[in-house]
C-alpha cells in the first residue's frame, strides 16, 4: 500500500511539472513596447500611428476603440502565447492569444483596444510578451 502511494505521489509530481512547463514556461521570449494616450476632447480622437517597431495605439478618447495587427514568425515549430504586461492590459483583447506556429510561418495577431468611459486622461505604457514554447 505504501509503495502504491509513493508511486501515485511521484506520478502527480511528474504531471504537475509537465503541466507547469507546457503552460508557464517559455523557451524564448520577445517583447514589443506598447502605449496609448487617452485624451478627452470635444471631438472623438482616433488613434493613428505608422510605427512598426512598437504597438502604439495613438490618441484615443474614452469609449473609443482601435485595432492593430502584428505578424509573428518563428524559425522553428512553436506554441505561441501572447500576453499584455501593461497598466491598460484589461482594455485589450488579443486574437488569438495562443496559437501554434509552423517553422517560418507568419501569423496575424489582432490587438483590439477599447478605452473605458471612466479612463483618466494621460499616457499609458507597457509591453506585449510573446512566449514561444518550441515543439
Amino acid at each position: 500500500m505504501a509503495l502504491a502511494l509513493i508511486f501515485l505521489l511521484f506520478f502527480l509530481i511528474f504531471l504537475g511539472i509537465n503541466y507547469w512547463h507546457s503552460h508557464f514556461s517559455c523557451d524564448s521570449v520577445e517583447y514589443l513596447d506598447s502605449s496609448v494616450n487617452v485624451t478627452v476632447s470635444s471631438l472623438p480622437m482616433l488613434g493613428f500611428t505608422t510605427e512598426t517597431d512598437s504597438l502604439k495605439f495613438g490618441k484615443i478618447s474614452p469609449q473609443g476603440g482601435v485595432r492593430r495587427e502584428v505578424f509573428v514568425t518563428h524559425s522553428t515549430p512553436a506554441k505561441l502565447r501572447i500576453e499584455m504586461e501593461s497598466e491598460f492590459a484589461s482594455w485589450i483583447d488579443i486574437d488569438p492569444a495562443e496559437t501554434d506556429l509552423i517553422a517560418g510561418e507568419s501569423k496575424s495577431v489582432a490587438f483590439v483596444l477599447n478605452v473605458p468611459a471612466a479612463a483618466l486622461p494621460g499616457d499609458y505604457s507597457g509591453r506585449v510578451k510573446f512566449c514561444f514554447l518550441e515543439k
